[in-house]
Parts: structure tokens; C-alpha cells; sequence
């Protein structure tokens, strides 16, 4: 009876031996066991690929053969190899310490990630902080400023503390008060907003115009809005003072006997006329416009090619003024004198980009003459 207990006792350890073989044979993590002179006494086939012909205790296996406690570090190897390992002490039936057991797990790829996300998170903190347009970083669920970088704090006139915890209705940014709950129900409906333009204020500053965008991202774990602000006061203010001038010119346009004009060569088209063309030319602005050969069939046949001749060769030439007397035909047959008179228009390069000029109804004037000659 003893001998089959002791068989059996025998046989359910070579079981247990066989099954932790299998494990640790199975398993990519690094298990082994050294004596206390650093002797390999078992490694597993992933620590027999890591550890090759290295000999003698580790400075880690030292400590633990000193102190009996196991340790817990990260460590990098020479070949580059990042380890989560842990060291414990192996002891003998007497409890004495003969060695150190030790397991490994890989974690090269997560030091690589974590390393990435390290240096993704400083480049975004440089782009972000520094950069010249006014940037922010809030909170999606309260709209409140998680963050906001250097351009946007001098911008609003506000130290970055005092703006931090706050939302930008709090701190009435926006001229409009309904401009923010607008921007983020839209921002929460599509994902992003694209350079939408708003009126906002600082503090002591005057009302400015900016593109605004904005867009849904994870930052730490929540979802955040990050949005960027481009100031477009001075071209808006720019483009108040054309409309303003443009306004003056068509009213002076509008209301002077003398046809303006305006035409470009490439591609070739008349850009303006004014209304007074309808009286000298017998035809509306937009029927000139239409066609860039309208005006040139409009003069009267015996005249049309030294006309056409004398505005190519005046291109050619590169003179600054222009100036001819024609006649034109109306569409109901009666016949106009006009005086011409076109002076050039050259791009940042010097060449010829456009012509401008000032045409008269001379009718009455030719008239007179006609008369004195006969006299």
C-alpha cells in the first residue's frame, strides 16, 4: 500500500512537472532561475533565445541573494530590449537563498508607444503654445476652456489662468451671445465647424473679425474641442473701404456724360462700362460686356479697321496713352462721333494687364466744324 501512495505521489509530480514545463515552454515570457554564482539552472526557450551565453548574477539577482525580498524594475537591454521584470528569491527545503527566479515580459513595443505618444504630445504642446493663431482646447460636454495658448490669451487681453474653468459666454467673447451654444450644437451635429466668421472682444480691445474653426477630437481620455481663430479685421475693414470706393466710383460712373471703360487682355474681355455708353453707342452695358468684339462691331465699317490698327499697335508699342475719333453705328442706323482716349495698366511685372479709359460723344462738336468749314 505505501508504494502505491508513493507511486501515485510520483506519478501526480511528474504530472505537475510536465504541465509547468509546458506552460513556461509555452509562454513568450522570459522565466529562469540562477545560482548564486549566477549559473543558468532552467530557462525556458524564450529566455534561452534572450539570454544566450550570458554567465554571472546580474546586479538584480544580487540584490535579491542580499536581501531575500523580491524587487520589481524596468530594464532596458543591450540589444535594446525593453523588460517588465520581477526577481524572487529561490530557496532551498531549508529555506536557505540558493539562487533568484526570474520572469521577463517584452514590453519593447509598449515602451516604443508610449515613447511616440510622449513625443506626439510635446510636438502638439510646441504647434499648440506657440502657435501665432489664437487656439484653444475645451471641454465638448460644458463648452468650458480646458487650455489656451499664448496668441489667444493676449488676444482676449486675459492672463491663461483667469480663462481656464471658464466658458466663452462667461467671459462674453463673442459679440453675438448666441454665437457659442450656434457653434457647438452645430460642432456636436457635423463633427467640426470650417471658418465660420464671428465678431469677438477682449478686454479693453476693439470688436474683431475672425475665421473660426473648430473640431471634436479625444485628448487625455474625454472628448475635447479644439479650435483655431484667424484674424481677418484688417482685410474685412480692406474690403468695407473697396466696397465703399467701388460704390463712389459707380455713382460717379453712373451719373457723368462721358462713357468709362475698362478692358482686360488675357483673356480678352471688356471688365466695365459705364451707363452712359447706352447714349453714345446705342447699346446697354451688359450687350458691350457680353462680347469682347461688341464694341469693335459697333463702329462704323469705313472706320473699323484703322480703329482695331491703331489699338493693336498701341499694345505693341507699349505707349502709355491712346486716343482716336471714330464714328459708331446705333441700331437704328444713326451715327455718333466718339472721341477715345485709353491709358495702360501694368501688373507687379510690368507688362500691359488691363486698359482703362474715357470715351465723349462728340457728335456736336463734329457738327460745328462741319458747319464753319462750309462757311
Amino acid at each position: 500500500r505505501d508504494l502505491t501512495e508513493r507511486r501515485r505521489s510520483e506519478e501526480a509530480a511528474r504530472r505537475t512537472d510536465a504541465l509547468l514545463r509546458a506552460v513556461c515552454d509555452a509562454t513568450p515570457d522570459l522565466v529562469f532561475v540562477r545560482d548564486r554564482d549566477g549559473r543558468l539552472l532552467f530557462a525556458n526557450p524564450a529566455a534561452r533565445r534572450a539570454l544566450g551565453d550570458r554567465a554571472g548574477p546580474a546586479a538584480e539577482d544580487l540584490r535579491v541573494l542580499a536581501s531575500g525580498e523580491a524587487l520589481a524594475l524596468e530594464e532596458t537591454w543591450p540589444d535594446g530590449q525593453g523588460y517588465l521584470t520581477t526577481r524572487s528569491p529561490c530557496r532551498d527545503a531549508a529555506g536557505r537563498v540558493i539562487g533568484a527566479v526570474g520572469i521577463s515580459t517584452d514590453i519593447t513595443e509598449r515602451k516604443r508607444s508610449e515613447q511616440a505618444l510622449r513625443e506626439s504630445q510635446q510636438l502638439f504642446a510646441r504647434a499648440f503654445g506657440k502657435n501665432p493663431n489664437a487656439m484653444s482646447l475645451h471641454a465638448l460636454s460644458t463648452c468650458e476652456f480646458l487650455d489656451v495658448n499664448e496668441a489667444l490669451a493676449a488676444a482676449i487681453g486675459l492672463p491663461r489662468e483667469q480663462m481656464l474653468g471658464k466658458t466663452p459666454g462667461e467671459l462674453g467673447i463673442f459679440v453675438d451671445p448666441d454665437a457659442p451654444p450656434r457653434l457647438f450644437a452645430e460642432l456636436r451635429r457635423r463633427g467640426s465647424v470650417r471658418r465660420a466668421e464671428v465678431r469677438v472682444r477682449g478686454v479693453g480691445t476693439d470688436v474683431r473679425t475672425v475665421l473660426w474653426s473648430a473640431e471634436i477630437l479625444e485628448h487625455q481620455g474625454r472628448r475635447c474641442v479644439l479650435t483655431a481663430s484667424t484674424d481677418i479685421t484688417a482685410r474685412k475693414r480692406a474690403e468695407e473701404a473697396l466696397q465703399d470706393s467701388e460704390e463712389r466710383f459707380r455713382q460717379i460712373a453712373a451719373n457723368i456724360d462721358q462713357v468709362f471703360w475698362l478692358t482686360e487682355f488675357d483673356p480678352e474681355r471688356i471688365a466695365y462700362v459705364s451707363p452712359a455708353c447706352e447714349r453714345a453707342w446705342g447699346r446697354t452695358s451688359a450687350e458691350l460686356q457680353s462680347d469682347a468684339r461688341a464694341w469693335l462691331n459697333a463702329i462704323h465699317p469705313d472706320d473699323r479697321d484703322f480703329v482695331e490698327r491703331g489699338f493693336v499697335d498701341w499694345l505693341a508699342s507699349g505707349t502709355e496713352r491712346w486716343e482716336q475719333e471714330y464714328r459708331v453705328v446705333h441700331p437704328d442706323g444713326s451715327v455718333r462721333w466718339i472721341r477715345d482716349r485709353g491709358a495702360l495698366i501694368r501688373d507687379a511685372a510690368g507688362r500691359p494687364w488691363r486698359a482703362a479709359g474715357i470715351a465723349d460723344d462728340i457728335t456736336e462738336r463734329r457738327a460745328a466744324e462741319r458747319e464753319r468749314e462750309r462757311l
